[in-house]
């Protein structure tokens, strides 16, 4: 897969040095969700997914689109996106799509919105789209298996793990509400992310979030080794449903002309 390059990135990435990890762990979009924004502009010619990482919201978008743009600041991550035939990734931040005045019909960042620097962005959102076109800042919250699970999740979490989320995270804790939102907004609720997982597998999910991997590199020790030691009795053999509940800033960028 070929990967261009749009300029400098600015903001900040957290998972370049994990890429493969990050692509190999983290759980897809419902497939529900990609038609349902499909559903909500006129046109499906062209949209931007920025912030894209190894692509799950790129691919997600990819069937109900002509053509998707992925974009990312980090070219790591997306050296281990998944080839799609109708997806064109390039390595470039928020605030430069390369695409053209007027011709994008949706917007979207997933689990990303929180890095951006919003002023930049929204001024590139406002440049590419047209009437009626739509801007969807998704993100997913705290993951969910069981109560006692949970349990031992939010200990790690915010005990273990509490002094060592960036500041941006509480953004994704608050569900984006507090950043500003200068769109049309419609109501976003009712998605899930939803996967039947081995305790190896959510193991793998926890060792990608950017708080393990800064814990790991400054304390040369590895945070989830009592978790592991926890979790095996809570979880027994075999699968498990995990699931994350969507939440999202979604609105129309521009009124459509009549």
């Amino acid at each position: 897969m070929t990967i261009h390059n749009r300029g400098d990135s600015l903001f900040s990435d957290c998972f370049s040095d994990h890429a493969a990890g990050y692509a190999s762990s983290r759980p897809g979009y419902p497939p529900l969700l990609g038609r349902w924004l499909a559903e909500q502009v006129s046109s499906h010619a062209l949209a931007w997914d920025v912030g894209t990482g190894s692509g799950q919201g790129a691919k997600l978008l990819s069937p109900f689109f002509d053509r998707v743009v992925a974009t990312d600041a980090s070219k790591q991550q997306l050296e281990h996106a998944v080839p799609v035939s109708n997806v064109t990734y390039y390595q470039a931040n928020e605030e430069k799509s390369g695409l053209a005045k007027g011709s994008v019909s949706l917007v979207s960042s997933f689990q990303a919105a929180h890095w951006f620097d919003l002023e930049r962005f929204y001024q590139e959102v406002n440049r590419i789209v047209f009437p009626g076109a739509l801007c969807a800042l998704i993100g997913y919250g705290r993951v969910q298996v069981s109560r006692r699970v949970d349990a031992e999740v939010e200990s790690l979490y915010s005990t273990v793990l509490g002094g060592w989320w960036p500041d941006r995270r509480k953004l994704v804790e608050q569900h984006y509400q507090p950043i500003p939102f200068p769109f049309r907004e419609i109501p976003f609720s009712g998605f899930t992310l939803e996967r039947e997982w081995t305790a190896s597998q959510f193991i793998a999910y926890l060792s990608s979030w950017s708080s393990v991997l800064k814990y790991r590199k400054a304390r040369e020790e590895d945070p989830l080794d009592l978790f592991k030691v926890c979790l095996r009795p809570l979880w027994g053999e075999g699968v498990r449903r995990v699931s994350w509940p969507l939440f999202g800033r979604v609105g129309y960028c521009k009124e459509q002309t009549r």
